[in-house]
């Protein structure tokens, strides 16, 4: 259990060995963000889910946002999430990182510019808009180098 460990940390015989209130500080650095990772991978576990691995594609439907490295245990194997967040009418596309690299242990999918994309989603939005009634949506995109959080 990783906040086990972490939490180990605080063992007398560590402290005493490495200098306790530098590795109190030094803990208290990460270990939040481990809490939420770890929090939010239980979010990710209760997701409906859907593998394409013919796409290198994982769809997700989740509760809310979650922390980027939360995706990785049930994306494993796929470069591509895309997160459906129905409550908020919203989604979100990832390339992960292993697009950015090369992998000795399986092919990995090149890193798709999706700003292209987001300019044509927005062209279609702006077709099916009205005067009487403007569709709300718009469609972001970040540059191809963007590799994560």
């Amino acid at each position: 259990d990783v906040l086990a460990c972490a939490d180990d940390w605080n063992a007398p015989e560590v402290e005493s060995s490495a200098g306790g209130d530098a590795r109190r500080f030094h803990r208290s650095l990460w270990v939040d963000e481990v809490r939420r990772v770890l929090a939010d991978v239980q979010v990710v576990q209760r997701a409906p889910t859907l593998r394409r691995e013919d796409l290198g594609l994982c769809v997700l439907e989740l509760e809310c946002p979650v922390h980027y490295y939360a995706l990785f245990g049930a994306t494993e194997g796929l470069d591509v999430v895309l997160s459906l967040y129905p409550e908020s009418h919203s989604m979100e596309l990832e390339q992960k990182y292993t697009t950015f690299v090369d992998l000795q242990s399986r092919p990995t999918l090149p890193r798709v510019d999706t700003c292209r994309l987001a300019r044509h989603l927005n062209a279609v939005e702006r077709q099916w808009a009205s005067n009487e009634s403007p569709h709300p949506y718009v469609w972001k995109s970040e540059r191809v180098v963007d590799s994560g959080p």
